[in-house]
């Protein structure tokens, strides 16, 4: 089976080659023959026309008789360099020869027309010679081949001179003519692989041709300008989707947080609204009218009234500051928020060693602060180790988010109010994607009993603009979701059906061998 080509300048190389190789096969074959031929007929027509001379010079000889004479016209014959023989008969016997030694026998002594005939390598040619008494005669001359074999191998190695030189010349067209025709092309496919790749695309000359590759360049250029300008377009729009969605990532996550500021403002409010001020102001009144009457009674009152106050005040102080610090712990975290968010705008993963308790003890003080006074039972169970290495802020906004949705549907449910927490590590290890050792799987699974979500709904749960909520905005699942994909690992979801509570499960790889980017 014959191999094609496979590229359009090799193909086009191997087209032409065969047409350069049928000419010259065609030179090589055709053109000896038909050279050696003109050569033969020049040849008899020479021989001809020189029998027919000798012939009308030898007639006078023959007609009165005179040997010596047609023997005498004979010897012009040396001055040919391919003469052999020369015989004149008068039709009854001969009566001159020329080297009568090369004469072949049987030579007739009369002819009726010119005759050829090649007789041991040489060219016999017999003419008529017409006498006006005696009837007809013949003469008969011999000539040499070997020119004519000399003259036909000349010509055979000129033909075979010029056949090398037509393959020679004609693979040289091959690929320059190739080359030509398959540049414009090449440049078209270069431009092609290149956007294929993603790569800038080079300035194509389309030239005024009326050809089609012309008409194609042109056509190939005004397209990659229209893409040019729609791929800027793009880049624009991305940027700015981009930029929303970081915006509205940080929005929902700082709102969140917000929630639990809001609550810790309004309970330290209540502890200053709970300060005994009338009281301490009913001390200075007993203090003062003692030191007017000097009345030990009041004074005793005034001292143990002070006291009363002043212990009041210290504990609620305590709880003041105890408030004021958890208020601290949200502005730090949102402060982390914007960071991360700044973070995933990098796409840089922070990873540090975290203790799980305190992990989940912070997410539920972020999610869901007001658990008690809304009658909320939160649990949590870790079955594992208490330090992990991971991403621990990343996590933390994406356990928020799990947790202040579980509030939010258990408030909507009915009681119990229950929130469960579990986290746990698989026993099975595996390779990390980026071969850079041994993983693990954390799996933190947030449960709840409260108003769940219908069965079809889990399928888009975590769409982007999707929400269940009366008054949700559809993002926090969605940006919890793509959070879980950055880190490398999954945030699944299930429900019964409406009323049946929910779970979501978040499972992340750990590597063992931990490098803090």
């Amino acid at each position: 089976m014959i191999a094609v080509p496979r590229s359009l300048r090799g193909r086009m190389v191997a087209l032409f080659g065969l047409l350069i190789v049928a000419i010259a096969g065609f030179m090589a074959v055709f053109l000896p023959g038909r050279i050696e031929d003109q050569l033969r007929t020049a040849t008899e027509r020479r021989a001809i026309t020189i029998a027919r001379v000798i012939a009308g010079a030898v007639e006078p000889a023959i007609e009165f008789e005179d040997p010596d004479h047609a023997r005498a016209t004979l010897v012009w014959l040396d001055a040919l360099g391919d003469a052999r023989f020369a015989v004149v008969s008068n039709g009854a016997a001969q009566i001159a020869a020329w080297h009568p030694e090369r004469v072949p026998p049987e030579l007739p002594l009369a002819v009726g027309e010119v005759a050829i005939q090649y007789v041991a390598d040489q060219l016999v040619v017999s003419a008529p010679v017409v006498q006006r008494t005696a009837g007809r005669g013949a003469i008969h001359l011999g000539f040499s081949v070997e020119n004519l074999h000399v003259e036909r191998d000349e010509a055979r190695r000129t033909v075979e001179i010029a056949s090398l030189a037509v393959l020679g010349a004609g693979a040289l067209a091959c690929f320059v003519l190739a080359s030509i025709l398959v540049r414009p092309i090449r440049r078209l496919t270069e431009t092609a692989r290149r956007i294929t790749r993603g790569d800038a695309p080079p300035a194509l000359a389309a030239g005024d041709g009326a050809d089609e590759l012309s008409q194609m360049a042109r056509a190939l250029s005004m397209m990659l300008d229209r893409v040019s300008q729609v791929n800027a377009q793009l880049v624009d729009a991305s940027r700015h989707a981009g930029m929303a969605e970081v915006a509205t990532g940080v929005l929902h996550n700082v709102g969140n947080v917000l929630t639990s500021v809001n609550l810790t403002v309004g309970l330290l409010g209540e502890h200053l609204g709970r300060l005994p001020i009338d009281r301490l102001t009913r001390s200075a009144t007993l203090l003062e009218e003692a030191r007017a009457n000097g009345d030990p009674a009041r004074l005793d009152a005034a001292i143990k009234l002070a006291a009363a106050v002043s212990a009041r005040i210290a504990s609620e102080r305590g709880a003041a500051e105890d408030e004021l610090a958890t208020l601290r712990r949200h502005i730090e975290h949102v402060a982390r928020i914007v960071l991360t968010q700044n973070r995933y705008a990098r796409t840089v993963s922070m990873t540090e060693a975290a203790a799980l308790a305190a992990l989940l003890d912070e997410a539920i003080e972020l999610g869901c602060p007001e658990a008690e006074r809304k009658g909320i039972a939160i649990t949590r169970e870790i079955a594992c180790d208490g330090v992990v290495p991971l991403d621990r802020h990343r996590v933390l906004q994406v356990l928020v988010n799990l947790i202040s949705n579980a509030r939010d549907a258990v408030l909507a449910g009915t009681v119990p109010r229950t929130i469960h927490l579990r986290a746990e590590i698989s026993d099975g290890t595996r390779t990390s994607s980026g071969g850079d050792g041994a993983t693990r799987d954390l799996r933190i699974e947030v449960s709840d009993t409260g108003v769940g979500f219908e069965i079809e709904d889990g399928a888009r749960i975590f769409q982007a603009g999707f929400t269940t909520k009366p008054h949700g905005h559809g993002y926090g699942l969605h940006s919890s979701a793509i959070a879980a994909q950055q880190l490398g690992g999954t945030l699944r979801c299930a429900s019964a059906g409406k009323g049946q509570g929910a779970r979501f499960s978040l499972r992340i790889p750990i590597v063992k061998d931990v490098s803090h980017a």
